[in-house]
Protein backbone atom coordinates (compact mmCIF):
# COMPACT_ATOMS: atom_id res chain seq x y z
CA UNK A 1 0.00 0.00 0.00
CA UNK A 2 3.00 2.29 0.74
CA UNK A 3 4.23 2.05 -2.28
CA UNK A 4 0.41 2.75 -4.13
CA UNK A 5 0.53 6.07 -2.09
CA UNK A 6 4.01 7.34 -3.85
CA UNK A 7 3.05 6.18 -7.18
CA UNK A 8 -0.05 7.99 -7.02
CA UNK A 9 1.40 11.10 -5.48
CA UNK A 10 4.02 10.96 -8.24
CA UNK A 11 1.32 10.69 -10.94
CA UNK A 12 -0.53 13.52 -9.59
CA UNK A 13 2.62 16.28 -8.96
CA UNK A 14 3.33 14.90 -12.06
CA UNK A 15 0.10 16.32 -13.84
CA UNK A 16 0.36 19.86 -12.34
CA UNK A 17 3.65 20.08 -14.49
CA UNK A 18 2.70 18.36 -17.29
CA UNK A 19 2.28 21.84 -19.08
CA UNK A 20 6.45 22.72 -18.18
CA UNK A 21 7.89 23.58 -21.72
CA UNK A 22 10.16 20.42 -22.26
CA UNK A 23 12.65 22.19 -23.71
CA UNK A 24 13.08 23.42 -19.80
CA UNK A 25 12.99 20.47 -18.39
CA UNK A 26 16.41 20.62 -17.16
CA UNK A 27 15.99 24.17 -15.88
CA UNK A 28 13.63 23.63 -12.92
CA UNK A 29 14.90 25.65 -10.31
CA UNK A 30 15.41 25.16 -6.64
CA UNK A 31 12.49 26.05 -5.49
CA UNK A 32 10.48 24.30 -7.87
CA UNK A 33 12.18 21.11 -7.24
CA UNK A 34 11.70 21.60 -3.34
CA UNK A 35 7.86 22.84 -4.15
CA UNK A 36 7.71 19.36 -5.66
CA UNK A 37 9.53 17.31 -2.87
CA UNK A 38 6.83 18.74 -0.41
CA UNK A 39 3.89 17.84 -2.25
CA UNK A 40 4.88 14.46 -2.43
CA UNK A 41 5.97 14.54 1.00
CA UNK A 42 2.16 16.13 2.09
CA UNK A 43 0.53 13.98 -0.48
CA UNK A 44 1.63 10.11 0.84
CA UNK A 45 0.82 11.39 4.17
CA UNK A 46 -2.96 11.85 3.24
CA UNK A 47 -5.15 8.40 4.02
CA UNK A 48 -7.18 6.76 1.15
CA UNK A 49 -10.26 5.51 2.06
CA UNK A 50 -12.32 2.96 -0.28
CA UNK A 51 -15.48 1.21 0.05
CA UNK A 52 -17.38 -1.40 -1.49
CA UNK A 53 -20.79 -3.48 -1.58
CA UNK A 54 -21.04 -5.84 1.35
CA UNK A 55 -22.88 -7.51 4.30
CA UNK A 56 -22.61 -8.14 7.54
CA UNK A 57 -24.42 -10.50 10.22
CA UNK A 58 -23.10 -8.08 13.12
CA UNK A 59 -25.56 -5.72 14.47
CA UNK A 60 -24.31 -2.53 15.09
CA UNK A 61 -25.61 -1.55 18.32
CA UNK A 62 -28.00 -3.37 20.69
CA UNK A 63 -31.32 -1.95 22.48
CA UNK A 64 -31.31 -2.57 26.67
CA UNK A 65 -34.04 -4.51 28.20
CA UNK A 66 -34.10 -6.17 31.36
CA UNK A 67 -34.06 -9.79 32.11
CA UNK A 68 -35.93 -11.26 35.41
CA UNK A 69 -36.26 -7.77 37.04
CA UNK A 70 -39.56 -8.18 37.82
CA UNK A 71 -41.78 -4.66 36.27
CA UNK A 72 -38.95 -2.36 35.85
CA UNK A 73 -37.41 0.05 33.93
CA UNK A 74 -34.07 -0.86 34.13
CA UNK A 75 -31.42 -3.08 34.46
CA UNK A 76 -28.00 -3.99 36.76
CA UNK A 77 -24.55 -2.97 35.08
CA UNK A 78 -21.96 -4.32 36.23
CA UNK A 79 -18.50 -3.37 36.71
CA UNK A 80 -16.01 -4.11 33.67
CA UNK A 81 -13.14 -5.54 36.19
CA UNK A 82 -15.64 -7.44 38.36
CA UNK A 83 -19.06 -8.56 36.19
CA UNK A 84 -20.24 -9.50 40.08
CA UNK A 85 -20.50 -6.73 41.28
CA UNK A 86 -23.09 -4.13 40.51
CA UNK A 87 -21.94 -0.52 39.42
CA UNK A 88 -25.11 1.09 38.41
CA UNK A 89 -28.39 0.75 36.88
CA UNK A 90 -29.33 0.94 33.24
CA UNK A 91 -32.15 2.29 32.02
CA UNK A 92 -34.31 0.46 29.40
CA UNK A 93 -34.13 1.50 25.66
CA UNK A 94 -29.98 2.80 26.65
CA UNK A 95 -28.55 2.29 23.30
CA UNK A 96 -25.67 0.06 23.83
CA UNK A 97 -22.23 -1.51 21.66
CA UNK A 98 -20.27 -4.76 21.90
CA UNK A 99 -16.96 -4.01 21.03
CA UNK A 100 -14.98 -6.66 20.09
CA UNK A 101 -11.94 -5.46 22.00
CA UNK A 102 -13.29 -5.40 25.28
CA UNK A 103 -14.84 -8.67 24.59
CA UNK A 104 -11.13 -9.85 24.22
CA UNK A 105 -9.72 -8.15 27.30
CA UNK A 106 -12.23 -9.06 29.75
CA UNK A 107 -12.99 -12.09 31.38
CA UNK A 108 -17.01 -13.11 31.80
CA UNK A 109 -19.04 -16.06 31.69
CA UNK A 110 -21.14 -16.58 28.34
CA UNK A 111 -24.73 -15.14 29.88
CA UNK A 112 -22.91 -11.45 30.29
CA UNK A 113 -21.96 -9.83 27.46
CA UNK A 114 -18.86 -6.83 28.12
CA UNK A 115 -20.40 -3.15 26.52
CA UNK A 116 -20.08 0.64 26.40
CA UNK A 117 -23.24 2.75 27.09
CA UNK A 118 -24.20 5.02 23.68
CA UNK A 119 -27.05 6.71 24.68
CA UNK A 120 -29.35 7.06 27.48
CA UNK A 121 -33.40 7.39 27.22
CA UNK A 122 -34.69 11.13 28.93
CA UNK A 123 -34.42 10.99 32.49
CA UNK A 124 -37.84 13.13 32.99
CA UNK A 125 -39.46 9.66 31.87
CA UNK A 126 -38.22 8.12 35.12
CA UNK A 127 -38.79 11.86 37.26
CA UNK A 128 -42.65 11.25 36.00
CA UNK A 129 -43.10 7.96 37.27
CA UNK A 130 -41.53 8.61 40.71
CA UNK A 131 -43.66 11.48 41.25
CA UNK A 132 -46.23 10.84 43.76
CA UNK A 133 -47.64 14.11 44.54
CA UNK A 134 -50.60 15.21 42.81
CA UNK A 135 -53.92 15.49 43.39
CA UNK A 136 -54.69 11.86 44.44
CA UNK A 137 -50.91 11.22 45.56
CA UNK A 138 -51.30 7.39 43.64
CA UNK A 139 -47.86 5.72 43.94
CA UNK A 140 -48.97 2.46 41.42
CA UNK A 141 -46.31 3.62 38.83
CA UNK A 142 -42.95 4.44 41.57
CA UNK A 143 -42.02 0.98 42.10
CA UNK A 144 -41.60 0.37 38.50
CA UNK A 145 -38.54 3.14 38.57
CA UNK A 146 -37.33 2.63 42.39
CA UNK A 147 -33.34 1.61 41.52
CA UNK A 148 -31.32 -0.69 44.07
CA UNK A 149 -30.14 1.69 47.01
CA UNK A 150 -26.90 3.66 46.24
CA UNK A 151 -26.72 2.72 42.89
CA UNK A 152 -26.56 5.43 39.97
CA UNK A 153 -27.56 5.95 36.85
CA UNK A 154 -25.09 4.64 33.58
CA UNK A 155 -23.67 7.60 32.08
CA UNK A 156 -22.72 7.67 28.22
CA UNK A 157 -19.36 6.10 27.80
CA UNK A 158 -19.98 3.71 30.95
CA UNK A 159 -18.35 0.18 29.83
CA UNK A 160 -19.47 -2.92 31.98
CA UNK A 161 -21.39 -5.74 31.60
CA UNK A 162 -24.83 -6.64 31.06
CA UNK A 163 -26.69 -9.98 30.51
CA UNK A 164 -27.13 -11.27 26.96
CA UNK A 165 -30.53 -11.83 27.44
CA UNK A 166 -31.25 -8.00 28.41
CA UNK A 167 -29.80 -7.13 24.84
CA UNK A 168 -32.13 -6.81 21.99
CA UNK A 169 -30.56 -6.51 18.19
CA UNK A 170 -31.05 -2.86 16.48
CA UNK A 171 -33.02 -4.60 13.50
CA UNK A 172 -35.56 -5.03 15.80
CA UNK A 173 -36.24 -1.39 15.69
CA UNK A 174 -37.53 1.58 14.07
CA UNK A 175 -36.03 4.77 14.82
CA UNK A 176 -37.11 8.41 15.74
CA UNK A 177 -34.80 11.53 15.42
CA UNK A 178 -34.83 14.00 17.68
CA UNK A 179 -35.05 17.89 17.22
CA UNK A 180 -31.42 19.16 16.83
CA UNK A 181 -29.93 15.95 15.80
CA UNK A 182 -26.37 16.65 15.06
CA UNK A 183 -27.45 14.76 11.75
CA UNK A 184 -30.03 16.90 10.71
CA UNK A 185 -30.23 15.66 6.89
CA UNK A 186 -29.92 13.13 4.70
CA UNK A 187 -27.56 13.18 1.56
CA UNK A 188 -30.43 13.68 -0.43
CA UNK A 189 -31.62 16.54 1.67
CA UNK A 190 -34.64 15.52 3.69
CA UNK A 191 -34.99 16.32 7.37
CA UNK A 192 -34.09 13.22 9.50
CA UNK A 193 -37.27 14.16 11.97
CA UNK A 194 -39.85 13.97 9.64
CA UNK A 195 -38.68 10.54 8.35
CA UNK A 196 -38.79 6.83 10.27
CA UNK A 197 -34.99 4.75 9.81
CA UNK A 198 -34.33 1.39 9.86
CA UNK A 199 -31.44 -0.57 9.15
CA UNK A 200 -31.68 -2.12 5.61
CA UNK A 201 -31.01 -6.11 4.96
CA UNK A 202 -30.25 -8.00 2.48
CA UNK A 203 -31.73 -11.42 3.58
CA UNK A 204 -30.41 -12.19 7.67
CA UNK A 205 -27.58 -9.81 6.57
CA UNK A 206 -27.40 -5.92 7.70
CA UNK A 207 -26.71 -4.03 3.66
CA UNK A 208 -23.92 -1.57 3.63
CA UNK A 209 -20.26 -1.32 2.31
CA UNK A 210 -17.34 -2.56 4.09
CA UNK A 211 -14.75 0.84 4.11
CA UNK A 212 -10.99 0.55 4.50
CA UNK A 213 -8.53 3.94 5.24
CA UNK A 214 -5.01 3.03 4.42
CA UNK A 215 -2.21 5.49 5.43
CA UNK A 216 1.65 4.80 4.63
CA UNK A 217 2.90 2.48 7.72
CA UNK A 218 -0.12 1.99 9.14
CA UNK A 219 -2.72 -0.90 9.07
CA UNK A 220 -5.25 -0.62 7.43
CA UNK A 221 -8.29 0.92 9.55
CA UNK A 222 -11.73 -0.85 8.01
CA UNK A 223 -15.04 -0.06 9.34
CA UNK A 224 -18.73 -0.76 7.74
CA UNK A 225 -20.93 1.39 6.92
CA UNK A 226 -24.86 0.14 7.38
CA UNK A 227 -27.13 0.67 5.22
CA UNK A 228 -30.73 3.34 6.48
CA UNK A 229 -33.71 3.44 5.17
CA UNK A 230 -36.01 6.72 5.86
CA UNK A 231 -39.22 5.54 5.37
CA UNK A 232 -42.32 7.54 4.14
CA UNK A 233 -46.15 7.78 6.04
CA UNK A 234 -46.79 4.30 4.34
CA UNK A 235 -43.55 2.82 5.40
CA UNK A 236 -41.92 2.80 2.34
CA UNK A 237 -38.82 3.64 1.81
CA UNK A 238 -38.14 7.40 -0.02
CA UNK A 239 -33.86 6.82 0.15
CA UNK A 240 -31.33 5.01 1.26
CA UNK A 241 -27.91 5.83 2.72
CA UNK A 242 -25.16 4.39 4.64
CA UNK A 243 -23.13 5.35 7.57
CA UNK A 244 -21.38 4.34 10.80
CA UNK A 245 -23.81 4.63 13.19
CA UNK A 246 -20.87 4.69 16.06
CA UNK A 247 -18.77 7.46 14.31
CA UNK A 248 -21.92 9.64 12.96
CA UNK A 249 -22.75 11.08 16.18
CA UNK A 250 -26.27 10.06 14.92
CA UNK A 251 -26.86 7.15 18.14
CA UNK A 252 -27.38 9.70 20.81
CA UNK A 253 -30.27 11.82 18.47
CA UNK A 254 -32.76 8.75 17.77
CA UNK A 255 -35.22 7.15 19.99
CA UNK A 256 -35.58 3.49 19.37
CA UNK A 257 -39.40 2.03 18.92
CA UNK A 258 -39.86 -1.66 18.53
CA UNK A 259 -41.23 -2.69 15.06
CA UNK A 260 -43.45 -5.79 16.66
CA UNK A 261 -47.21 -5.02 16.46
CA UNK A 262 -47.21 -2.15 14.11
CA UNK A 263 -46.30 -0.24 17.45
CA UNK A 264 -43.72 2.02 15.23
CA UNK A 265 -46.51 3.10 12.49
CA UNK A 266 -48.60 3.75 14.99
CA UNK A 267 -45.82 6.25 16.51
CA UNK A 268 -44.95 7.22 13.20
CA UNK A 269 -48.81 8.43 12.68
CA UNK A 270 -49.52 10.04 16.26
CA UNK A 271 -46.01 11.92 15.78
CA UNK A 272 -47.55 12.95 12.07
CA UNK A 273 -50.99 14.26 13.87
CA UNK A 274 -48.87 16.14 16.80
CA UNK A 275 -46.79 17.96 13.43
CA UNK A 276 -49.93 18.54 11.68
CA UNK A 277 -51.41 20.55 14.46
CA UNK A 278 -48.28 21.31 16.10
CA UNK A 279 -45.48 22.46 13.86
CA UNK A 280 -42.02 21.66 15.22
CA UNK A 281 -43.48 19.09 17.68
CA UNK A 282 -40.59 16.73 18.15
CA UNK A 283 -40.71 12.93 19.84
CA UNK A 284 -38.87 14.00 22.60
CA UNK A 285 -39.26 17.64 23.15
CA UNK A 286 -42.70 18.12 22.72
CA UNK A 287 -43.82 22.22 21.48
CA UNK A 288 -44.58 24.99 22.96
CA UNK A 289 -47.02 27.11 21.55
CA UNK A 290 -48.40 30.73 23.04
CA UNK A 291 -51.09 28.78 25.30
CA UNK A 292 -49.63 25.77 26.65
CA UNK A 293 -46.04 23.84 26.96
CA UNK A 294 -47.41 20.04 25.51
CA UNK A 295 -44.67 17.21 26.35
CA UNK A 296 -42.64 14.46 24.00
CA UNK A 297 -43.75 11.48 23.49
CA UNK A 298 -42.85 9.01 26.70
CA UNK A 299 -43.23 5.76 26.60
CA UNK A 300 -43.83 2.54 29.17
CA UNK A 301 -41.92 -0.81 28.41
CA UNK A 302 -44.09 -4.08 28.29
CA UNK A 303 -44.42 -5.99 30.99
CA UNK A 304 -43.13 -9.66 30.20
CA UNK A 305 -43.08 -11.83 33.82
CA UNK A 306 -40.74 -14.29 35.12
CA UNK A 307 -41.47 -16.91 32.19
CA UNK A 308 -40.70 -13.77 29.86
CA UNK A 309 -43.38 -15.30 27.63
CA UNK A 310 -46.74 -13.71 28.36
CA UNK A 311 -47.08 -9.93 28.15
CA UNK A 312 -48.72 -8.97 31.12
CA UNK A 313 -48.79 -5.20 30.52
CA UNK A 314 -47.97 -4.24 26.40
CA UNK A 315 -46.12 -1.85 25.09
CA UNK A 316 -47.60 2.14 25.73
CA UNK A 317 -46.99 5.72 24.82
CA UNK A 318 -48.28 8.67 27.07
CA UNK A 319 -50.77 11.60 25.31
CA UNK A 320 -48.71 14.27 25.37
CA UNK A 321 -49.82 17.03 27.47
CA UNK A 322 -49.05 20.25 29.36
CA UNK A 323 -48.52 19.00 32.79
CA UNK A 324 -49.41 22.92 34.68
CA UNK A 325 -52.65 22.77 32.91
CA UNK A 326 -53.90 19.36 32.16
CA UNK A 327 -54.07 20.47 28.54
CA UNK A 328 -53.62 18.33 25.78
CA UNK A 329 -53.60 18.32 21.71
CA UNK A 330 -56.89 19.29 19.82
CA UNK A 331 -58.11 21.14 22.42
CA UNK A 332 -58.32 18.44 25.38
CA UNK A 333 -57.92 18.44 29.03
CA UNK A 334 -56.89 15.81 31.33
CA UNK A 335 -59.78 15.62 34.18
CA UNK A 336 -58.64 14.33 37.61
CA UNK A 337 -55.13 13.30 36.92
CA UNK A 338 -53.62 10.11 39.42
CA UNK A 339 -50.55 12.42 40.05
CA UNK A 340 -48.77 15.84 38.54
CA UNK A 341 -47.03 13.56 35.82
CA UNK A 342 -50.19 12.28 34.83
CA UNK A 343 -49.26 8.52 34.95
CA UNK A 344 -52.68 7.79 33.96
CA UNK A 345 -52.56 9.06 30.57
CA UNK A 346 -51.02 5.80 29.02
CA UNK A 347 -52.29 4.13 26.27
CA UNK A 348 -51.07 1.45 23.75
CA UNK A 349 -50.09 3.55 20.47
CA UNK A 350 -52.70 2.35 18.23
CA UNK A 351 -55.50 2.91 19.97
CA UNK A 352 -54.23 6.89 21.16
CA UNK A 353 -53.26 7.23 17.64
CA UNK A 354 -57.07 6.26 16.94
CA UNK A 355 -58.77 8.42 20.00
CA UNK A 356 -56.57 11.30 18.67
CA UNK A 357 -58.10 10.95 15.81
CA UNK A 358 -61.85 11.14 16.91
CA UNK A 359 -60.28 14.60 18.88
CA UNK A 360 -58.95 16.42 15.86
CA UNK A 361 -62.25 15.76 13.73
CA UNK A 362 -64.48 16.32 16.37
CA UNK A 363 -62.68 19.37 16.60
CA UNK A 364 -63.79 20.26 13.07
CA UNK A 365 -67.57 19.19 13.04
CA UNK A 366 -67.95 21.24 16.92
CA UNK A 367 -66.00 24.38 15.82
CA UNK A 368 -63.88 24.74 18.95
CA UNK A 369 -65.66 26.72 20.68
CA UNK A 370 -66.88 26.82 24.79
CA UNK A 371 -68.41 23.15 25.45
CA UNK A 372 -66.23 21.73 22.62
CA UNK A 373 -63.39 20.52 24.74
CA UNK A 374 -62.70 16.55 25.37
CA UNK A 375 -62.30 15.82 29.04
CA UNK A 376 -60.77 12.70 29.20
CA UNK A 377 -60.06 11.16 32.61
CA UNK A 378 -57.90 7.61 33.18
CA UNK A 379 -56.21 5.54 30.59
CA UNK A 380 -54.73 2.51 31.75
CA UNK A 381 -54.98 1.22 34.82
CA UNK A 382 -53.45 -1.96 36.37
CA UNK A 383 -57.03 -3.87 37.66
CA UNK A 384 -54.23 -5.07 40.78
CA UNK A 385 -54.75 -1.12 41.86
CA UNK A 386 -58.58 -1.76 42.38
CA UNK A 387 -59.47 1.47 40.76
CA UNK A 388 -60.77 0.60 36.92
CA UNK A 389 -60.53 -2.99 36.30
CA UNK A 390 -61.67 -2.53 33.06
CA UNK A 391 -58.99 -0.45 31.84
CA UNK A 392 -56.19 -2.98 32.28
CA UNK A 393 -54.98 -3.83 28.62
CA UNK A 394 -54.16 0.23 27.86
CA UNK A 395 -57.13 0.14 25.30
CA UNK A 396 -60.32 1.74 27.06
CA UNK A 397 -60.67 5.61 27.92
CA UNK A 398 -63.34 7.92 30.04
CA UNK A 399 -64.61 10.99 28.47
CA UNK A 400 -66.69 13.28 29.80
CA UNK A 401 -70.34 14.23 28.60
CA UNK A 402 -70.48 17.63 26.57
CA UNK A 403 -72.00 20.62 27.58
CA UNK A 404 -73.64 23.79 25.72
CA UNK A 405 -71.19 26.74 26.18
CA UNK A 406 -68.65 25.42 29.03
CA UNK A 407 -65.31 23.74 29.73
CA UNK A 408 -65.72 24.09 32.89
CA UNK A 409 -63.52 21.68 34.83
CA UNK A 410 -66.56 19.69 36.66
CA UNK A 411 -68.82 16.79 36.78
CA UNK A 412 -71.85 16.57 34.55
CA UNK A 413 -74.05 14.05 33.74
CA UNK A 414 -76.81 13.28 31.02
CA UNK A 415 -79.06 14.92 33.70
CA UNK A 416 -77.49 17.93 34.31
CA UNK A 417 -78.66 21.13 32.83
CA UNK A 418 -75.72 22.17 30.66
CA UNK A 419 -75.57 18.86 29.15
CA UNK A 420 -75.80 18.92 25.22
CA UNK A 421 -76.77 15.78 23.81
CA UNK A 422 -75.95 16.30 20.34
CA UNK A 423 -72.72 16.90 20.50
CA UNK A 424 -71.90 13.93 22.59
CA UNK A 425 -74.14 12.23 19.86
CA UNK A 426 -71.59 13.65 17.06
CA UNK A 427 -68.69 12.53 19.70
CA UNK A 428 -69.94 8.68 20.27
CA UNK A 429 -70.65 8.48 16.23
CA UNK A 430 -67.05 9.18 15.60
CA UNK A 431 -65.83 7.10 18.06
CA UNK A 432 -67.93 4.14 16.21
CA UNK A 433 -66.51 4.73 12.95
CA UNK A 434 -63.00 4.94 14.53
CA UNK A 435 -63.97 1.34 15.56
CA UNK A 436 -64.50 1.61 19.01
CA UNK A 437 -66.21 -1.18 20.55
CA UNK A 438 -67.69 -1.38 23.45
CA UNK A 439 -69.52 2.24 24.22
CA UNK A 440 -70.67 2.61 27.53
CA UNK A 441 -73.16 5.80 28.77
CA UNK A 442 -76.44 5.75 29.99
CA UNK A 443 -78.15 8.20 27.70
CA UNK A 444 -80.71 5.67 25.93
CA UNK A 445 -81.74 8.46 23.12
CA UNK A 446 -78.01 8.19 21.75
CA UNK A 447 -78.04 4.73 19.59
CA UNK A 448 -74.30 3.00 19.66
CA UNK A 449 -73.95 3.11 23.50
CA UNK A 450 -74.75 0.76 25.75
CA UNK A 451 -75.91 1.18 29.38
CA UNK A 452 -74.14 0.34 32.58
CA UNK A 453 -74.31 1.33 35.83
CA UNK A 454 -72.04 4.24 37.40
CA UNK A 455 -71.64 5.53 33.58
CA UNK A 456 -74.22 8.45 33.66
CA UNK A 457 -71.47 11.17 33.79
CA UNK A 458 -68.88 10.00 31.50
CA UNK A 459 -68.41 8.10 28.07
CA UNK A 460 -66.56 5.02 28.24
CA UNK A 461 -64.67 3.55 24.88
CA UNK A 462 -62.14 0.53 24.01
CA UNK A 463 -60.13 0.94 20.79
CA UNK A 464 -58.87 -3.31 20.40
CA UNK A 465 -55.88 -3.24 19.03
CA UNK A 466 -56.51 -5.61 16.17
CA UNK A 467 -59.50 -4.13 14.83
CA UNK A 468 -59.12 -2.83 11.54
CA UNK A 469 -61.50 0.41 11.94
CA UNK A 470 -59.24 1.59 14.65
CA UNK A 471 -56.31 0.41 12.24
CA UNK A 472 -58.02 2.86 9.62
CA UNK A 473 -58.56 5.54 11.62
CA UNK A 474 -54.82 5.79 12.72
CA UNK A 475 -53.32 5.08 9.58
CA UNK A 476 -55.87 7.41 6.95
CA UNK A 477 -58.08 9.03 9.21
CA UNK A 478 -61.81 9.73 9.53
Amino acid sequence: MKALLIVLSLFFVHGLFADTDSKNEDKKSPTDLKKLSDMVTELAQKSITTCKESTTDKTPFYISDEYRQGDKIWENFRSIEDHTKKVSYIPRGSIVHAPVELAEASYHPNYRVPVEVLSLPDKKWEDDLLEESGKRGNRHFRHKALTPKGLPRSQIGDQGFLDRRALIPAGKFTFFVKQGSRLEKTPGGLDLTDFPLVLVKDGDQFAGERCCEYELNEEPACYFKYRFAALNESFDPVEYFDLDPLRCGLLEDIMPVPKRSDFDVSVSRILSKMKEEYPGFGILEGVSTENKKLSGLHFLPEYKGSNLNTIHRPYMVKIPLDHETGEGPFNSYHYKPDNIASNDSFLRPKPLCAFMEVMKQFQKECGGGPGCQVQFGNFYHDPDWNVHESHGNGTCVDIRPFRDSSDADARITRSSGQYNRERTRKFINLLKRAGAWPIFFNDSKIKGSRWLSNHDDHIHACFHHSNKYVKDACNDGL
